[in-house]
């Protein structure tokens, strides 16, 4: 069996222009990620990888069941961080859930440097 792993924020500090995040804005979000249910049948079990250092802010994963991303109904699954108190710290999230798709909101980033965000299945 083999295991899909797939970066959903790559490092991103505070200030500075990255992907998503244009640097001045506090909340931004990620590219959706195929999930494991995107391929019916893969499983419904994925691992999530927070790391981040000095981290202030909230960090919100997503998921959705529907086909198409731009049009899906996108709801909460988990929520890292306080937004008012500095983190450093790698976070494991591990979910259980058909989802086709998976992404990252980002919300209050005031400060710090997301290290990644990975998603395994």
């Amino acid at each position: 069996m083999s295991l899909t792993n797939i970066t959903l924020l790559d490092s991103i500090e505070y200030g500075t222009p990255s992907g998503n995040y244009d640097g001045s804005s506090l909340d931004f979000t990620s590219d959706p990620a195929e999930a494991a249910g995107y391929y019916r049948g893969q499983g419904n079990i994925q691992t999530l990888l927070i790391s981040v250092t000095d981290f202030v802010g909230i960090i919100r994963v997503q998921a959705t069941l529907g086909d198409d991303p731009l049009a899906a109904a996108w709801f909460l699954l988990e929520e890292f961080g306080d937004g008012s108190s500095a983190i450093t710290t790698q976070y494991p999230i591990n979910q259980i859930g058909n989802f086709s798709w998976m992404r990252v909101e980002v919300v209050d980033f005031t400060a710090g440097t997301i290290n990644y965000v990975t998603l395994t299945y």
